[in-house]
């Protein structure tokens, strides 16, 4: 579910490339070229570094994971110089943006086909599931919408992610024609 546009060839000197979804960047050290990703209302201005970007339009907030190097987080309100291991955290709601420090195995676990989560609403997991299994979810019974989640899923299908939530919770489910639909026991 993630879009990446950039142009054939960088004209100028800055390297301007656009974010729908994730993706995580490598950038190759040039002082002279910023290298920019702009995704919704903000933008990440790197100059040699790597760095996760998360900003899917349906999600609450635009995440920037920063691994090395240094980046500027920049949005219509204010910027935020981010050091190794920080999280530049920008809310769609009231377009504010926060620093914090995470565990970087939340940012690039999708990268080794892991799934990681820290004590993670089940909507959130809905979603992360929908985009990774290009499936569709109706939750049918309003006590899931107070579960959470903590683990680790390595290379997990879907059927044996669902047996992980059905056995870890009181959450259970049933495949109906193109919808998984998840039940309170």
């Amino acid at each position: 579910g993630s879009k990446l546009t950039y142009p054939v060839r960088f004209a100028g000197k800055r390297r301007i490339v656009r974010l729908e979804g994730e993706a995580y960047f490598d950038v190759a050290k040039d002082a002279q070229s910023p290298f920019i990703v702009k995704a919704g209302d903000i933008q990440v201005r790197a100059l040699g570094t790597s760095f996760n970007v998360h900003a899917y339009p349906d999600d609450e907030n635009i995440t920037t994971y920063l691994a090395e190097g240094s980046v500027i987080v920049s949005s219509p309100e204010q910027s935020l110089h981010l050091s190794p291991g920080e999280v530049a955290v920008y809310s769609l709601a009231d377009t504010r943006t926060k620093k914090q420090e995470e565990d970087d195995r939340l940012f690039i676990a999708w990268m080794n086909n892991e799934m990681v989560f820290n004590d993670e609403p089940i909507l959130n997991i809905i979603k992360l599931l929908e985009r990774n299994y290009n499936v569709k979810f109706e939750i049918k019974s309003d006590k899931l919408n107070s579960i959470t989640f903590t683990g680790t899923l390595k290379n997990a299908s879907l059927q044996s992610t669902l047996y992980a939530l059905q056995f870890t919770s009181s959450v259970s489910y049933k495949k109906k024609e193109d919808v998984i639909e998840l039940y309170s026991d």
